[in-house]
């Protein structure tokens, strides 16, 4: 691997294991991007997105052949793309099922995320893994980030929130707690003066 996309991929590593509501992961993207905080953060992973898969193209076809180190880097690259790219679908997903209620939605886009998985040389047994982790990620995102208001005590709060849910390092968080969401709660308490309407 050229030592440029090595240092970029350990760049977006480092975004992907950032929360995503912190100082830290905005200006992450930005070094990254090369863009300004003027720009929403819409443009700024369309544009990250964008470079990462100019790069991990070019290993797609003979990622086996990279050593250890650099098929880690590379991995978590495709696995920052893959996420990006289907957003919109979880996001979908989300809301359909919150409509739903109990009764489960089909999930009409599994499949597409499988076949890029294994295009990208993830095992299937690994897609299943990550199309799951895609998920959790998503839909904490979702209603965290759902929470209204822009002050710098309400930016805290959904960083708090999303370190409860996923630890503060979500490579931890990937390799040993994913599929024990069921066994985790977080419970937020306001005091009733500060309720609405109160």
């Amino acid at each position: 691997m050229k030592g440029e996309d090595r240092e970029f991929f350990r760049k977006i590593k480092s975004a992907a294991f950032a929360n995503p509501f912190s100082k830290e992961r905005e200006l992450t993207d930005l070094e990254i991007s090369g863009l300004d905080t003027t720009r929403s953060n819409e443009e700024i992973l369309s544009k990250l997105s964008a470079q990462v898969f100019t790069r991990i193209k070019k290993y797609k076809s003979h990622s086996i052949g990279l050593n250890s180190d650099d098929r880690i880097l590379y991995r978590y690259a495709v696995l920052f793309y893959l996420f990006h790219l289907f957003c919109d679908e979880y996001d979908q997903l989300i809301a359909e099922q919150i409509a739903a209620g109990e009764e489960p939605v089909t999930v009409r886009f599994a499949g597409d995320v499988l076949q890029q998985l294994e295009e990208y040389g993830f095992s299937r047994q690994d897609g299943l893994k990550f199309f799951a982790f895609f998920f959790q990620l998503r839909r904490g995102f979702y209603f965290i980030n759902a929470i209204i208001g822009k002050s710098a005590s309400v930016r805290a709060l959904r960083q708090a929130l999303w370190n409860n849910i996923f630890t503060c390092d979500v490579g931890l968080y990937e390799n040993f707690l994913w599929n024990r969401m069921e066994s985790s709660r977080s419970f937020l308490a306001i005091p009733r003066d500060r309720l609405p309407g109160q």
